[in-house]
């Protein structure tokens, strides 16, 4: 009674639009369907037909390579490519090759010595008062091993905790010297800081370690390296800047500001050479550069950013083009005679499922190429996670045709012939126990489905206008910082 009930709200829904007496319930029915589908069980014989069951194909001729291509144009039209002479002028590339002074270093370290040094940091817990006697009696109670926090909550207070901190990062800098200036341990009150009086106690000290002129080195001397590398490429760049705006190309420029520019190519937008593999000298920024330009125009310098900068000249551009025959032959020749093979098993497996029906069984098909039926009883959609090695193809054939039919279905090694012996129902207590399980996730699923398919109707049906001046008023929000009003469509 209660899914006749409900499959009549239903119905209502879908062709009336509205819900009938007792209002819109969860379609109970479109669950219990889905569970009853999920308890079910099925029968299937099958067998393998292997790649051997047809003969392998013969190599193909240059004509039927040629026919192939053609054929597969989509897939093997190999993209537009260009030749490019690249001018680059790196920090990157040059800083290897600087040489650091040891004075340098040394001066460098001097000067630098106490911001690379790791300084000492110290755990402290501060309360503020009102006053330097509330002051005193709170430091004699800190001293007297109450916590911080009961002490601050009878004055009215909350207490300020700094969890190993320098004393740079103590906002008040009088508080900070006190808390750095008190041994281990020691509670010190009343202290005047800057934003109030307070009684503090040091709970832990880390000490520092000072930076030494051996440990520092490396750092300072990648630095120095870095900095002078990217002063020298900038160098560079400015003389090839200055060459090219009296008009010498890219090549010329690059060879007075003493470089040597480099053509490469061809390369693809990616920058994939003909051998498949990316260029190692290129950038996306110098492929946009080099892929937004004509042929034979030379381009301004560039900087990339971190000390590099790079112009490029387009010499030569490849249009899209299939490969040569001559290039790709061998796998070509694959690619044919996998086609060919694939072509062939998928014949010879429709034989065989016609056979099979005619025979109505498999076991004379499965004999012709030297298999075995396979019997496989009570497969059921809960346990599917258990066949996943007969593959998905496969599966669906099993889960979604009727009793009797024959089917073929890819397999990894082979083709898979099937055959459907039988379904059967599922256990109706099990059923109405996995209808109680999925009931409230598949009514939402169904519930939203529904409501999409109004809302597309909705829109189909009432042929919406948006009146975009009101839609931003209704908002509050100001047509002329969104681009402007739009013009008020008809009222509806």
């Amino acid at each position: 009674r209660q899914a006749q009930a409900e499959i009549t709200d239903e119905l209502a829904v879908r062709h009336f639009g509205y819900a009938a007496a007792g209002g819109f319930r969860e379609p109970l029915l479109y669950v219990a369907l889905g569970a009853a589908q999920g308890t079910e069980s099925r029968d299937v014989s099958y067998f393998m037909m292997g790649l051997n069951a047809v003969p392998p194909p013969a190599a193909p001729t240059d004509a039927q390579l040629q026919t192939f291509m053609k054929a597969h144009a989509a897939q093997l039209m190999r993209p537009e490519m260009r030749v490019i002479t690249l001018a680059s002028f790196s920090a990157k590339a040059i800083a290897p090759s600087i040489k650091i002074d040891p004075a340098q270093v040394a001066k460098e370290f001097a000067f630098r010595k106490d911001s690379i040094s790791t300084p000492e940091k110290r755990t402290i817990v501060a309360i503020p008062v009102k006053s330097p006697a509330e002051a005193a009696e709170a430091a004699r109670r800190l001293s007297a091993g109450e916590s911080a926090a009961a002490i601050a909550k009878s004055l009215g207070a909350e207490p300020v905790t700094y969890d190993d901190k320098p004393q740079s990062a103590i906002p008040d800098t009088k508080l900070a010297q006190a808390a750095f200036a008190a041994k281990p341990g020691a509670v010190a009150g009343p202290v005047a800081g800057d934003l109030g009086v307070f009684a503090l106690k040091v709970e832990k000290v880390t000490p520092g370690a000072p930076a030494t002129l051996a440990t520092a080195t490396p750092q300072i001397e990648a630095e120095l390296r870095q900095k002078q590398a990217a002063d020298l490429a900038y160098q560079q760049s400015a003389k090839f800047d200055a060459a090219r705006q009296t008009g010498a190309g890219v090549a010329d420029a690059a060879s007075k500001a003493g470089t040597t520019s480099i053509t490469v190519g061809p390369v693809t937008a990616q920058g994939v050479g003909l051998d498949g593999k990316p260029n190692p000298l290129l950038t996306q920024k110098m492929l946009k550069a080099a892929f937004a330009m004509p042929a034979g125009q030379d381009g301004d310098l560039e900087d990339a950013g971190s000390g590099e900068y790079f112009a490029v000249k387009v010499e030569k551009v490849v249009p899209p083009a299939l490969p040569s025959l001559a290039d790709k032959r061998p796998e070509l020749a694959k690619a044919y005679m996998n086609e060919q093979l694939i072509t062939a098993l998928k014949a010879k497996a429709q034989a065989l499922v016609a056979q099979s029906k005619k025979a109505g069984s498999l076991d004379a098909a499965a004999a012709s190429v030297g298999a075995h039926v396979v019997h496989a009883q009570g497969l059921s959609r809960l346990k599917i996670q258990q066949y996943q090695a007969l593959g998905q193809s496969f599966l669906e054939g099993v889960f979604t045709l009727k009793s009797g039919e024959v089917f073929p279905a890819g397999g990894q090694t082979g083709i898979f012939i099937g055959k459907i012996d039988a379904i059967h129902a599922g256990d109706p207590a099990q059923t109405a126990q996995l209808t109680v399980a999925i009931r409230s996730r598949a009514s939402q699923a169904y519930a939203e489905d529904l409501l999409n398919a109004i809302q597309a109707a909705a829109k189909s049906k009432l042929k919406v206008v948006v009146n975009r001046a009101l839609e931003l008023q209704t908002l509050g929000v100001d047509p002329s910082a969104v681009g402007g009003g739009a013009k008020p469509a008809p009222a509806k």
